[in-house]
């Protein structure tokens, strides 16, 4: 989230595969709670454990716990509303029922900054799993 390439990102190689980055996939369906404040953003997420029926309420588990330094939560938010209003057509071409209404009103209302920086992600350097030490940094070019 920002334009400074003087890092590199270390990665475990187990989140390597065939030369990409991965990482640990956690699902969740939904934001429970956010607590915005400086200098720290938390955000509570949830799955749902069991759906409502006529007789009872939707059930939910929280699932994971994330906290971020505010500024990147404010540039995490503005790089996935700039990604959805850039995919705007295809996002409505895919998508319908209450979620396409929903999504629609956030878009219409948003616009994507002009002074946007393009975010240029850092290469990762896979630490060595037999040896458990970093893989040693390139040397910058």
């Amino acid at each position: 989230m920002t334009e400074n390439k003087d890092y590199d990102v270390l990665v475990n190689e187990k989140f390597v595969i065939k030369g990409r980055l991965t990482a640990e996939n956690n699902y969740a369906e939904g934001v429970t709670q956010l607590f915005f404040g400086f200098p720290f953003t938390k955000v509570l997420f949830h799955s749902t454990i069991d759906p409502p029926t006529s007789n009872t309420v939707e059930i939910r588990k929280a699932s994971q716990y994330l906290t971020l330094p505010t500024v990147t939560s404010i540039e995490l938010a503005n790089m996935i509303l700039t990604a959805a209003k850039n995919s705007e057509t295809k996002i409505m071409n895919e998508i319908s029922g209450e979620a396409k209404s929903r999504i629609a009103a956030i878009l219409q209302n948003y616009q994507v900054p002009q002074s946007t920086p393009k975010v240029n992600f850092p290469k990762f350097v896979p630490t060595d799993p037999t040896e458990n030490k970093i893989t040693p940094k390139k040397q910058k070019s």
